[in-house]
């Protein structure tokens, strides 16, 4: 899930995680949430609505409702399709440029890329999936990536030591890892050769929660790609305009 604010309105674009809407709305959201996704956005958001249905009546019947509006509760999903080589533009409002792009499927669930333009700045976000030519494409000169990744050397130790321990069904989960996610060495050659500016990585697995596991994910990528971050919640960069 991707949050953006563009001109008071909330815009969430969905990759494959989506916030409940109630969260934004206690804060003090003045409109209702627009979530933008591809095919089954609209499925996942009915469903994230029906299951804070009754937070809602619970939270509205105890406040005032000019101060905790009902209506704006919700969210409405906005569906787009992308062919499988192809691109969608998602937002182009006030100089702001949101454009999806297909980075293949999942199981046959669609798997989609974001690139934001702003004044001469670019973020793009990977998508889950390892590097596509269609990311090659739209990460080309991009400012910063934000980019999934899943270091071989740690889960395959992790992998061992679950076997040994007879826990099976995680380290099943673990292979899968393996085989459909990229590792930080290869996020790192990527962004080197598309010329992208800055490396941040998200959804991390396993987690790096302590120094000698942060240092076990980088080992190696700084030495192909010097400018790398590992992303926590709520951080924050800054991009002056061009």
């Amino acid at each position: 899930m991707v949050g953006w604010t563009l001109a008071a309105v909330p815009l969430v674009v969905a990759s494959c995680q989506l916030v409940g809407p109630p969260s934004s709305w206690i804060a003090g959201r003045q409109s209702r949430l627009q979530v933008y996704g591809p095919p089954g956005t609209r499925d996942v958001v009915g469903d994230v609505v029906d299951l804070y249905r009754r937070d809602v009546i619970m939270r509205t019947a105890r406040h005032d409702p000019a101060v905790l509006r009902p209506d704006l509760a919700g969210a409405d999903a906005h569906e787009f399709a992308i062919d499988p080589d192809g691109a969608a533009t998602v937002l182009d409002e006030d100089g702001v440029r949101v454009t999806a792009f297909s980075v293949g499927d999942v199981g046959g669930v669609a798997s989609v890329g974001y690139r934001f333009d702003y004044r001469g700045r670019a973020i793009v976000i990977g998508g889950h999936e390892k590097p596509t030519p269609a990311l090659a494409h739209w990460a080309a000169g991009a400012d910063i990536l934000v980019h999934e990744a899943a270091p071989p050397a740690m889960l395959a130790r992790g992998i061992e030591t679950m076997q040994r321990l007879g826990r099976t069904r995680i380290a099943s989960f673990s292979h899968e890892m393996l085989q459909w996610h990229a590792s930080p060495i290869e996020v790192a050659q990527f962004a080197r050769d598309a010329g992208v500016g800055r490396v941040v990585f998200s959804r991390i697995y396993p987690p790096a929660n302590s120094m000698i596991e942060r240092w076990a994910f980088l080992r190696g990528v700084r030495a192909v790609f010097p400018n790398v971050v590992l992303g926590d919640d709520g951080m924050r960069f800054r991009l002056d305009p061009r």
